[in-house]
């Protein structure tokens, strides 16, 4: 597995959506997201100068309202304070909550599925303090100008899991001090928790690309067992599935 991790590179998540203009919308004027690439249902995310794809969304109507807590309970996404600035002052209605770090902004909101994303300039969680953003006084941007963050990273993913054998499975692959993102697991209980990534609107998978010289068949024949495998015929794309959590996409280098 030594192998895989040594070629694994930052991942990009996918989240089901019901409405795609709706959920870009929100994407765009509220986290300052741009659009990179239109493919079929799938939206490709990045930043407005570097153009890197950082996050999915698949519009998929026929997936249902998750019951109870999401397997995503929140996505951290690191960017530039003046950019985050820019956002909350044309934009700050929109927004579920607002923290200052340090001498900067930062702020949490929910997407129209209620996925949380919390953008922030400072790595340090620790160091935010939840303001009363009723009380703030931000110079108000102007409505005909958008903002879009020039680049952004996704720094952190929590999940909810019903069990430990999910980290179990993330940390086989990923190992326990992998950064790009970082995933974090919360132990709870969710009639949904356990439901397959296509039946529900929650986050769906993690794409890595790899090396395109890495064996991708001798990759899943060394995968434990708690991981269902399927390799497609050109042996480019290899697809995890991780029991009672989201899917893992190891997809070749172009």
């Amino acid at each position: 597995m030594q192998k895989l991790l040594d070629q694994l590179k930052a991942s990009v998540p996918a989240y089901r959506v019901h409405d795609r203009e709706e959920n870009l919308t929100f994407y765009r004027e509220v986290l300052g997201f741009k659009v990179l690439l239109e493919e079929g249902a799938c939206c490709y995310l990045g930043g407005q100068k570097t153009k890197a794809k950082r996050l999915i969304i698949e519009e998929s109507p026929e997936a249902r309202v998750v019951k109870g807590l999401k397997k995503h309970a929140r996505t951290v996404v690191l960017a530039d304070a003046e950019e985050i600035a820019g956002l909350l002052a044309r934009n700050i209605e929109a927004v579920d909550k607002v923290y200052s770090q340090g001498k900067h902004w930062a702020f949490e909101a929910l997407s129209p599925e209620n996925d949380r994303f919390l953008v922030l300039s400072d790595k340090d969680l620790s160091s935010l303090k939840e303001l009363d953003k009723d009380q703030l006084k931000l110079e108000a941007g102007k409505a005909d100008e958008p903002v879009f963050l020039s680049d952004f990273e996704i720094l952190e993913i929590e999940l909810n899991v019903a069990d430990d054998q999910v980290k179990t499975a993330f940390d086989s692959l990923c190992g326990e001090k992998w950064q790009h993102p970082a995933f974090s697991f919360s132990q709870a209980t969710g009639e949904d928790l356990t439901a397959d990534t296509e039946e529900v609107l929650d986050i769906e998978f993690l794409l890595f690309e790899v090396e395109k010289d890495l064996d991708l068949a001798e990759v899943k024949a060394s995968l434990p067992a708690s991981l269902e495998a399927s390799l497609d015929k050109a042996e480019k794309t290899l697809l995890l599935t991780i029991p009672g959590s989201i899917d893992v996409w190891l997809v070749k280098s172009s």
